[in-house]
């Protein structure tokens, strides 16, 4: 007999993570407005046409019409506009527990950046992305007060040149770290320490028993955006990147 998780297309390896990205150019297809404008709850729609702003209340349609349309591609017996969610504490959203148990294996978490959403994607304990622009606002000042003293210390140790990138780094890691736990920037950015190593990023945090547990990749998307991924695997998680394409 097959387990339920075998009816999760493409996500056999259990340390395998997704991110779909969409950009703003696909915002306006006709043909994924099209698709998209049926598959929406009549919570999410009243929702977004409560937002003040235009721009806003576009990109939640998409991204939420997004997670439905994705989630689906992994278990098709679940039609995008079935897909059913519930809120944790602090406001991150999940598979609803009354689904069927290969929707609920699946978790996921999105992020937006001024012309991009990313979508993380995956059957790992935890999972959270961020993305932001390359080109973004950098207010190196407020390192002091977001960022651990080991980060802000070797930041300032950095030649001039390459301060904002580190900065973007370290913030889209913690970000996508947060968003993972499940707090968001509530749990605290100068709770954790990344440390940037030949071998990749070493990750201290004092009160998680799982510090040593995380894994954690970044990706550059067109010259423009960084994108960072954190999860809490069993193994080293395989990650692909996946253009979200127009329905046609």
């Amino acid at each position: 007999m097959n387990s339920p998780h075998s009816l999760v297309e493409g996500l056999e390896n259990p340390s395998q993570v997704d991110l779909w990205l969409a950009r703003e150019s696909q915002w306006r297809d006709p043909a994924l407005l099209d698709h998209f404008s049926g598959v929406l709850s009549a919570d999410e729609r009243a929702r977004i046409a409560g937002m003040k702003f235009e721009a806003g209340r576009h990109q939640q349609f998409v991204s939420r019409a997004l997670v439905r349309s994705v989630l689906s591609t992994y278990v098709p017996a679940v039609p995008p506009a079935d897909w059913r969610f519930e809120r944790g504490e602090h406001g991150r959203p999940s598979v609803a527990c009354d689904m069927i148990e290969a929707a609920r294996s699946l978790q996921f978490n999105l992020a937006h950046a001024d012309g991009l959403v990313v979508m993380a994607v995956g059957r790992t304990p935890r999972i959270g992305v961020d993305v932001e622009r390359i080109d973004g606002r950098v207010r190196l000042a407020v390192a002091r007060r977001y960022f651990s003293t080991a980060e802000a210390d070797a930041l300032e140790a950095l030649p001039a040149n390459q301060r904002e990138r580190r900065f973007r780094r370290l913030w889209t890691l913690k970000e996508a770290c947060l968003k993972a736990v499940g707090t968001g920037i509530a749990g605290g950015l100068g709770g954790m320490t990344f440390h940037f190593e030949d071998d990749g990023v070493r990750f201290e945090r004092a009160s998680d028993p799982d510090a040593s547990r995380w894994a954690f990749r970044e990706f550059e998307v067109d010259g423009e955006f960084l994108v960072a991924l954190a999860c809490l695997a069993p193994d080293a998680p395989a990650v692909r990147l996946r253009d979200y394409l127009p329905v046609r």
